[in-house]
């Protein structure tokens, strides 16, 4: 089989942003906001404490020599910048984490591809995989990155937490304990149930096609007395904002909250690629 000239697939995991908000106690939900803050960061540089001298032999790459210009001054001024920050307000009692997942099975074949040897021999090979079982390992895989809630990042690192996921065939799964399974081990008992059970579903809609599966997933937290939140990081440019490290928002009944962006999100679940 030789390699054409346009081969194309089209991705089969489609989430949404997962937006953050929160419950007080009479479990009324919240958006949670973004706050800017100016912080007096440190220098960690060694460049401060010399003066690099260059002489005629320096502007033709030979030699660059440093000469120590240490100041009280230089070494113990600040380094003042403006940053996003994200914190659990005083009277929240639970962090609620939520996206929506869609899965389509556009594995099956190319999208686009200039030989039709080549389209045929890929689409063969898809079927074979899909004989020998492929499929229900990788959806168990992405069933595993989705209950252990892998997409928190480094919000996941917290007390306890929960994983719901209630998809379109009508189906709940409920992970009580989420914080205690990982996917690179065994699940046992009801966990391993509740991962078989939304495999198969994952599996159906990966290697099926004309068929509609979706899901909206739900993470709820017990972080600490308001502690901090790690939503996704804008790239900007110095130019369109005063603020050095920009995080992610969207509208939510009005009001700009936190969120983690879809491409983060749609990361965490991909992380399968171990078995080599």
């Amino acid at each position: 089989m030789n390699l054409p000239n346009q081969l194309t697939y089209k991705r089969s995991l489609h989430p949404g942003p997962a937006v953050f908000f929160y419950e007080d106690a009479e479990e009324k939900q919240h958006p949670l906001t973004i706050e800017r803050t100016k912080i007096r960061g440190s220098k960690s540089g060694f460049a401060e404490a010399y003066q690099v001298k260059k002489d005629k032999a320096a502007e033709s790459g030979i030699n660059i020599s440093l000469k120590p210009d240490a100041t009280t001054q230089k070494l113990s001024s600040g380094n003042p910048h403006t940053i996003d920050t994200c914190y659990l307000p005083p009277e929240a009692e639970t962090l609620i984490c939520k996206f929506s997942l869609r899965i389509v099975a556009n594995s099956l074949k190319p999208d686009t591809c200039s030989d039709a040897e080549c389209c045929n021999s890929l689409t063969h090979f898809t079927a074979l995989y899909k004989k020998a079982g492929g499929y229900f390992e990788l959806a168990e895989r992405y069933a595993k990155n989705i209950l252990s809630g892998a997409w928190l990042w480094r919000n996941r690192d917290t007390a306890a937490f929960e994983i719901t996921v209630e998809t379109s065939e009508g189906n709940t799964y409920t992970l009580p304990n989420a914080h205690l399974q990982f996917p690179d081990i065994p699940w046992k008992k009801d966990a391993a149930k509740i991962l078989k059970g939304l495999t198969t579903e994952v599996e159906t809609a990966l290697a099926s096609s004309r068929y509609y599966w979706s899901a909206e997933i739900t993470a709820r937290l017990k972080p600490g007395f308001c502690a901090e939140i790690f939503p996704s990081q804008c790239f900007t440019d110095q130019s369109d904002s005063d603020a050095s490290k920009v995080l992610a928002t969207i509208n939510y009944q009005g009001t700009q909250t936190a969120c983690m962006t879809a491409d983060k999100v749609n990361a965490a679940i991909q992380l399968v690629d171990n078995w080599y």
